[in-house]
């Protein structure tokens, strides 16, 4: 009867033994994560444009406005909408590069120069 239950104790303590491993590796991973997260929140720096990639799928684009201990906040260009985000909500974070040649009037701007200098080519020589 004593040699089942210490039988019984052994495997129940090498069971309990085997659960808290795994969980605390799970947990180095989450923190390494979170980490990895907070690093790339803070390199892309506070009033920079951000695409962020959610946990559960969403993914939102905007300039972060403040960055905290456990959070920032994303204020959507299209909305003006705030939206405080926890690093652990995060899945992925990158900086978005404005791109000067979107902008019409930059464009409308770099097809007017050739025509300007051409005028003036032509103004010159009469």
């Amino acid at each position: 009867m004593i040699r089942k239950l210490l039988t019984f104790t052994l495997a129940t303590w090498l069971i309990s033994l085997g659960c808290v491993t795994s969980i605390s590796a799970q947990t180095a991973k989450e923190a390494q994560r979170l980490a990895k997260v907070k690093h790339a929140v803070n390199k892309i720096g506070i009033d920079e444009d951000a695409r962020v990639s959610l946990q559960d799928g969403t993914i939102l684009k905007g300039r972060i406005a403040e960055i905290g201990g456990d959070y920032f906040v994303l204020v959507e260009k299209k909305t003006a909408n705030s939206n405080r985000i926890s690093f652990a909500q995060v899945k992925q974070v990158k900086s978005v590069v404005d791109n000067p040649l979107g902008d019409p009037a930059v464009v409308l701007g770099l097809a007017l120069i050739p025509t300007i200098l051409g005028l003036a080519v032509l103004a010159k020589g009469h």
